[in-house]
């Protein structure tokens, strides 16, 4: 999803104790989405089109001397009018995505 900005806070850098320095960061963006869906209701697809925009607000965790994130967490909540077989409908959509490092 392509976003139009993005904003990254750094909230805290801190060593722990096995010696890693971590940063922890506020990241929030503004996103829009282009969408063509090819849905299946009931065995009838269906083509639903339009374009959806919405915020994406995450958190993470990043190792700085080994240069790789350690913990992701982030929230896209999208909202738009689209068409679904030519016919306006309104759409939210909502994601989350965490990952966390081995």
């Amino acid at each position: 999803m392509p976003s139009l900005g993005e904003t990254l806070i750094l909230q805290r850098e801190r060593n722990t104790i096995r010696g890693k320095k971590i940063a922890y960061v506020d990241a929030i963006s503004e996103t829009v989405m282009q969408a063509q869906v090819m849905v299946d209701f009931h065995g009838v697809k269906r083509l639903v089109t339009g374009k959806a925009g919405g915020e994406s607000v995450g958190k993470f965790q990043y190792d700085i001397e080994n240069t790789r994130m350690l913990y992701v967490k982030s929230v896209t909540e999208l909202s738009g009018d689209l068409k679904l077989d030519g016919k306006p409908i309104t759409i939210k959509m909502n994601r989350r995505h965490v990952y966390r490092a081995k």
